[in-house]
């Protein structure tokens, strides 16, 4: 009875010792070998992400300037934009461009496709319009008047030449050019629309 007591207990001593043995902790060579595995693929994914990421701007930016190009409409987005009264001439202002540049065609197609504010008879203001927005006395870049916020010198007018020739405005100095309407990827500006009460 002795001997069975004393085999018992010898037997649990070594189950212990086999579960201490099987739960020994991991050697620290493998864990930095595991950590460094972890850190590399985090680092790939990471660098795959930003790639993909890159690679889908540098596709969009690439569909815009062959659409633009090709003289096609560009969709652009006309939520952020406002409205502003010039009390001096009665006319009304999108406060914000159409955000990017376009030829004479879209930038025309973008005001008279315009809904803003419920109003839909916006059109491109003539030269002399948008030379009422001019202070050359500003500190901004383009020195149109408050609030108006332009993000690029050339805006496009609707005046036109019997040529078919349109005027622009550059806000950067204040001086007007004629371009064809028909010019390409050289002929670019921003469309800045207007519209009148009653018109």
């Amino acid at each position: 009875m002795e001997y069975s007591a004393k085999s018992c207990i010898f037997s649990a001593c070594a189950c212990s010792s086999a579960g201490l043995e099987r739960r020994s902790p991991e050697p620290k060579v493998a864990r930095s070998n595991r950590a460094r595995r972890t850190t590399y693929n985090f680092s790939s994914r990471i660098g795959w992400m930003f790639f993909k990421k890159c690679l889908s701007r540098l596709t969009i930016s690439l569909i815009l300037i062959i659409l633009l190009c090709a003289g096609l409409p560009v969709a652009i987005s006309q939520d952020a934009a406002g409205i502003w009264e010039d009390s001096t001439t009665g006319l009304f202002w999108t406060i914000k461009d159409n955000g990017s540049d376009v030829n004479w065609n879209q930038a025309n197609n973008y005001c008279e496709n315009l809904t803003l504010e419920g109003q839909t008879d916006w059109r491109l203001p003539t030269i002399d319009e948008l030379k009422t927005l001019y202070d050359r006395s500003l500190s901004k870049q383009y020195k149109a008047k408050d609030p108006i916020e332009l993000d690029a010198a050339t805006v496009w007018s609707g005046s036109m030449n019997n040529s078919g020739d349109a005027w622009s405005l550059n806000f950067f100095n204040g001086g007007s050019s004629m371009s064809p309407t028909r010019g390409g990827c050289n002929s670019s500006g921003r469309a800045l629309c207007v519209r009148k009460s009653g018109e």
